[in-house]
């Protein structure tokens, strides 16, 4: 499945006959997986087990390691797992999170929310209070709008840098911020244009992965923060190379996430 170019594979636990892919699973197999002409090819392998009363969700990046949160993996999953015949949506588990969101077949959309965003680590929690650094600490060769970027965690950590056009080659200094001693488990960044009217042009760089075509949490990241400088108080626009999100304030401040995601293919893979 993708979300606007985002792209996963995804293997339920349920399906699999006689052993877990779980204990199967090594770090050489998930570089396979992910890996062009010789795997499958994808930005994150999902590991679904839909056969708990919460369907537990492990993420997977490119290199092995394990993510801690994937907005548009959540998306995609409420549509593999929404029953039009019931009421009420779908809750998934993603480590400690509990992430309720669900599928509207009238529009095509997938929403999730992600919780309330909090300080970067996901150690305080603090509605919609972000961290400052001068641009100059992380990467000095970057002019931003104010000078500053701006950390926050919306259940991964996010960098956020405004610029006046994502359309200069900031992005290609995204890899030296991911890896600053700052963050010793890296970070994700984005660069941001304020477009008015609640509209926001986003390039992002996730860590471990590179540029990608869209990412959900880095459409979180950036409400939480554009809401927390009074750049936008009510639902924005995000529009990455691959397509636009929605995302909104929800309940006791919760960053709900919305937007479409396509079914691709199945099949079956031996390791």
């Amino acid at each position: 499945m993708h979300s606007l170019g985002n792209d996963f594979i995804i293997i339920d636990e349920k399906e699999q006959e006689r052993v877990s892919i779980s204990e199967r699973l090594t770090t050489q197999n998930i570089k396979l997986f992910c890996t062009e002409k010789y795997g499958v090819g994808c930005d994150q392998l999902v590991i679904l087990n839909s056969s708990k009363d919460t369907p537990e969700v492990q993420i997977f990046n490119k290199t092995g390691l394990k993510a801690s949160m994937c907005g548009n993996v959540l998306r995609c999953l409420m549509w593999l797992l929404h029953d039009p015949d019931k009421e009420g949506g779908v809750t998934l588990r993603v480590g400690k999170r509990l992430c309720a969101g669900g599928y509207n077949q009238n529009d095509g959309v997938a929403f999730v929310g992600l919780g309330p965003p909090m300080r970067l680590g996901g150690g305080v929690e603090v509605a919609y209070c972000v961290d400052r650094f001068p641009i100059g600490m992380l990467n000095e060769t970057i002019s931003s709008i104010d000078g500053a970027a701006y950390g926050v965690n919306v259940g991964n950590d996010h960098i956020v840098i405004f610029v006046d056009s994502v359309d200069s080659n900031a992005i290609s200094e995204a890899a030296r911020i991911e890896s600053h001693p700052r963050f010793p488990n890296r970070v994700n960044v984005s660069f941001v244009e304020v477009c008015g009217g609640g509209c926001f042009r986003v390039k992002v760089w996730e860590r471990w992965v590179g540029p990608t075509r869209a990412c959900g949490s880095s459409a979180c990241a950036v409400y939480a923060v554009a809401r927390a400088l009074g750049f936008v108080s009510e639902t924005a626009v995000m529009e990455y190379d691959g397509g636009s999100m929605c995302v909104w304030s929800g309940k006791d401040d919760e960053i709900v996430l919305s937007g479409p995601v396509t079914y691709v293919f199945n099949g079956v893979y031996y390791i």
